[in-house]
């Protein structure tokens, strides 16, 4: 299930034997189990009905063994074991076959880090228990996640400053927190965050980043977007990721032509590309800006832009702009530099 829907049973006291978290988000791992922690444990069965394990350097069969005994002095115990992804084969065999038949006076909560879970003895795990996807958030869930997490902490966000902060941190929740502590603390007295605290605080640069380049891109504002993509290359960006974040943008593009402009088509276009409502606009602009035949055009030279720079002795800088010009100019493919993809 996912991990909201997992936080829902849990507000009913929907109980399972053995929890299942997994997913290469950590920081919803560590969230899942501090609320089975808080479900579970009471001060009073801490010291003799709670363990914590770790499969690196414990077999299945000591776990077993602590979730087969009995509680003292209370109805469940509960164990937790993390880095499940570090056992053998062997003991995860074993765990799997106890999921079938779980002691019912034992909670126990297991936890990898691993997000492929085709291992025969993980995916019997993952249908005997109550299973919990910890995947990364999409793009389009990170600014609800903030100001929910600025919430817990007696603050509020505007939906802005929460967007700018997901561009520019991105979808790792971990870094998110640290930013999130670290505007707390400009903050002093005050409780509401604005655009001008992100930028201050994570040293924003609002006009140089992969999104302000697709909007330059996006409205053929060559200048600008030669400007932008310059700054972006000295600061080190991976020329990889612009190639990615503009076919991106112009997969975006090709799906809004096939839709309206109500309220209704925009909410759907959010959807279906998983992008943040607040930037649908910018989106149809963008796709009204070019024609169909247009975009594809721009995908072609992208995917030969990002075949040369994995083949050629062209520089990065070079391809990224020669791509640019192409695209904004429709300049045809046969007349750039870039080598044949067979």
């Amino acid at each position: 299930m996912k991990f909201a829907d997992f936080k829902e049973t849990l507000k009913n006291r929907k109980y399972h034997p053995v929890y299942f978290l997994a997913g290469e988000e950590n920081c919803l791992i560590d969230d899942g189990i501090e609320l089975l922690i808080a479900a579970f444990v009471t001060p009073e069965s801490r010291d003799f009905n709670f363990d914590v394990l770790y499969g690196s350097d414990t077999p299945a069969s000591r776990v077993i063994e602590i979730a087969t005994s009995f509680p003292m002095l209370t109805d469940h115990r509960t164990v937790i074991v993390r880095d499940l992804q570090k056992m053998s084969n062997a003991d995860l065999t074993a765990l799997a076959a106890y999921t079938a038949r779980p002691n019912r006076t034992t909670h126990l909560i297991l936890a990898t880090a691993e997000k492929d879970l085709r291992k025969k003895a993980l995916d019997k795990i993952k249908a005997n228990s109550c299973f919990v996807e910890c995947a990364s958030l999409y793009d389009n869930q990170v600014p609800a996640w903030i100001q929910q997490e600025v919430k817990k902490h007696g603050c509020t966000i505007s939906d802005a400053a929460a967007q700018e902060m997901a561009n520019e941190v991105g979808n790792n929740l971990l870094y998110l927190r640290s930013e999130i502590e670290k505007l707390r603390l400009f903050l002093g007295e005050r409780k509401a965050i604005t655009e001008e605290d992100v930028a201050e605080v994570t040293g924003v640069r609002r006009e140089f980043t992969i999104y302000t380049l697709q909007n330059a891109v996006g409205e053929k504002d060559i200048t600008a977007a030669l400007r932008i993509l310059d700054r972006l290359m000295q600061q080190k960006m991976n020329a990889g990721g612009i190639v990615y974040g503009l076919s991106r943008h112009f997969g975006n593009m090709y799906v809004a032509h096939g839709f309206g402009r109500s309220r209704e088509d925009q909410s759907r276009l959010a959807s279906r590309t998983r992008i943040s409502p607040f930037f649908i606009p910018q989106l149809l602009r963008a796709a009204n800006t070019y024609s169909l035949a247009e975009i594809a055009h721009a995908l072609e030279v992208l995917r030969f832009c990002d075949y040369s720079l994995k083949t050629q002795p062209l520089s990065d800088m070079l391809a990224l702009r020669l791509a640019v010009i192409a695209i904004v100019r429709q300049v045809p493919i046969r007349y750039l530099p870039f080598g044949r993809i067979s």
